[in-house]
């Protein structure tokens, strides 16, 4: 793995960008020429190199996650304006969005699903 990918501002690539591009070429050398990079003696330097990539971005928080703030009701209100609740249509797709917010509130809060 070249540890020195960058994106187009020529700045560090975040680590779940890092992460992608490493499991992005496992999976394309395995489906196409049955090689395991992640294994094979030639490829062993890559993974000390990425850890410390790696290390070096959580130095410089790129490799956390971002977090957005949580809808709040009055954004919550907007959106049910929107879907217009008095057909059958809006309200099936304002229990879809309700089943994805709880799910995702879950999560946020580390309840698990």
């Amino acid at each position: 793995m070249h540890v020195a990918v960058e994106n187009k501002r020529g700045e560090d690539s975040s680590g779940k960008t890092m992460s992608s591009i490493k499991f992005g070429l496992h999976y394309h050398f395995i489906s196409t020429r049955d090689v395991d990079v992640l294994k094979i003696g030639e490829f062993a330097r890559s993974n000390p190199a990425f850890k410390a990539k790696i290390a070096k971005l959580k130095a410089i928080s790129k490799a956390q996650v971002k977090r957005y703030p949580p809808i709040n009701d009055e954004d919550l209100n907007q959106i049910d304006e929107h879907l217009g609740l008095s057909e059958p249509k809006g309200l099936q797709r304002r229990a879809c969005i309700c089943c994805m917010y709880a799910t995702v509130r879950k999560s946020w809060h580390g309840e698990g699903i």
